[in-house]
């Protein structure tokens, strides 16, 4: 039977087949090994080999071609596993070194990466038993305390110039935004105790720490919360001393699954104004976070005068009505301008119509200008209206402002408007617009993991080379986006995925498989290459 720790099932080939299969030894346990084999198969499965015709309909059909990525699917159930993909991941992570071991388990505790942080500990379960950092991240309590009897001094001091130290980061860092808590919910109060005792031998709860390839310091409060989401850590550090206003914890509270976060903060005395929390918070269709926020200090007229108030905001990230009788309870000015423009025509333009009943009903309502009515034919989805105009002016699109000529980043973000943006691209918006940020729709969508958007752009004109001003092409923003957006559990990042390759998207040939989540890798399992 093949096992975990034999990739190819330990059978004698018949005389004369040379693509039969053969166990691997030694140094052919490797990726290059494998692929090999799998072009073996095809070669031979194209020849007309009756056993590799055999191996690939057993696997993959009686219909199947003879191509590579067939065959190394081949590959890979035969050797007990479910993909390629999953193959890989498996040998990539077996041939690593000690330390490569220990930089990916480290990793994937602190991005929350389970299955992986399990594997790696499957594979080597004695890979802490000489590094400091893991010990931390797995809440090592008998080590640490036997560490800190001997030496306090050494785990309290910055480890970047210890010998054997983290180099990315401290000590208390390290054990506040470990997610291994969450395989091992029993370690918790370990993990507890450990950062207690770190702080009543004078580590800074306000301390802060630098997140791989991240310039900006983090503060400690933040790892707890937004990074490993535990609340229980979380409130340890506030007992403790740690600054609720630092200005990270209150706006990234607002991305938390639950409002557990913001009510612990609140508690321990935070201040809203000047977060960016309640903007934070509007950006998502949650009227009891934003009533939170506004019973607990925050200003609905704070803004910038070309963004305007939270009313502006609530009005383009297409909140509805419920949020304005909300913001005017709580004294938001509705009579202020955005970038020169009345909160009732701000709501046209973006097509928010239950935002402009409402303005109306408190007498906010006015006049719209050409463009405007335009807009919010477009916007709204009034097809009829909308084409009507555009017979009238088709030129109407080039006139708009810049920002308003690449409103479909935006709208991309928002479930529920494909044919909202189906009706803009009959009309003479680009498809491949960019924001201020060098973001386009499809690259909108793909953070999102909204794959009927992604497919829609795809049939559009495109680049899939395109990068935005952080660097990212659409699958790079999908896989960042499979693992930092806040509202990643709507999407099908697995899909987006698989439309892009379809499309001709190329994966980065140094970017790990141990890197991805097992839904993720399995999307790339029909279009790997050799």
């Amino acid at each position: 039977m093949p096992t975990e720790r034999s990739p190819l099932p330990a059978e004698v080939p018949e005389e004369g087949h040379t693509a039969a299969r053969r166990e691997p030894t030694g140094d052919r346990f490797d990726i290059d090994y494998l692929k090999k084999a799998a072009k073996d198969l095809k070669r031979a499965a194209r020849g007309g080999d009756a056993l590799a015709l055999a191996r690939l309909a057993a696997v993959c059909g009686d219909s199947a071609e003879p191509k590579l990525s067939n065959c190394l699917h081949v590959i890979a159930v035969e050797a007990g596993f479910a993909s390629w993909p999953r193959l890989r991941q498996d040998v990539e992570i077996r041939q690593a070194s000690l330390k490569q071991l220990r930089s990916t388990l480290g990793s994937a505790l602190y991005h929350g990466r389970l299955r992986q942080a399990a594997r790696v500990l499957a594979e080597a379960p004695g890979l802490a038993d000489t590094s400091l950092a893991l010990q931390l991240a797995l809440y090592d309590e008998a080590r640490i305390n036997a560490r800190l009897d001997a030496d306090p001094g050494a785990l309290l001091a910055p480890q970047e110039g210890v010998r054997g130290g983290d180099p990315v980061f401290d000590c208390l860092p390290r054990l506040v935004t470990s997610q291994y808590f969450r395989l091992r919910p029993d370690l918790l109060d370990a993990q507890i105790r450990l950062v207690r005792r770190f702080i009543a031998l004078g580590a800074d709860p306000n301390a802060r720490y630098h997140e791989p390839d991240e310039n900006t310091p983090l503060p400690l409060l933040y790892g707890a919360m937004r990074i490993a989401g535990n609340l229980a850590v979380a409130e340890t550090l506030l007992e403790a001393g740690a600054d609720p206003n630092d200005n990270e914890s209150a706006y990234h509270a607002c991305e938390m699954e639950t409002l557990d976060g913001l009510k612990l903060l609140i508690r321990y005395g935070v201040r809203f104004p000047g977060t960016n929390a309640l903007f934070r918070m509007l950006d998502f269709d949650n009227l009891e976070g934003a009533a939170l926020i506004l019973a607990h200090g925050g200003d609905p007229n704070e803004g910038l005068p070309h963004s305007g108030n939270a009313l502006h905001h609530a009005i383009r990230r297409g909140r509805d009505a419920r949020f304005l009788d909300l913001l005017l309870r709580h004294g938001v000015d509705a009579t202020a301008r955005a970038n020169g423009r009345s909160a009732y025509a701000l709501a046209a333009v973006h097509g928010n119509r239950s935002m402009m009943d409402g303005l109306a009903a408190h007498d906010l309502a006015g006049d719209l200008n050409m463009a405007e009515r335009f807009l919010l034919a477009v916007l709204s989805g009034d097809r009829r209206e909308a084409l009507a105009r555009w017979a009238e002016e088709p030129d109407i699109v080039s006139r708009l402002s810049r920002s308003e000529q690449c409103m479909h980043v935006e709208l991309a973000r928002q479930r529920g408007r494909l044919d909202v943006l189906r009706l803009m691209d009959d009309v003479g918006f680009d498809p491949r617009a960019v924001d201020r940020e060098g973001i386009t729709p499809l690259q909108s969508a793909a953070w999102y993991g909204f794959s009927d958007y992604v497919a829609f752009y795809l049939e559009r004109p495109h680049d899939l080379t395109h990068r935005n001003a952080y660097g990212g092409t659409a699958l790079d923003t999908t896989l960042h986006g499979a693992k930092n957006c806040p509202q990643r559990p709507r999407g099908d990042y697995a899909e987006t995925v698989r439309l892009l390759l379809s499309a001709g998207a190329r994966l980065d040939p140094k970017q790990p498989f141990s890197a991805m989540d097992d839904d993720v890798i399995e999307a790339f399992e029909d279009q790997m290459e050799a």
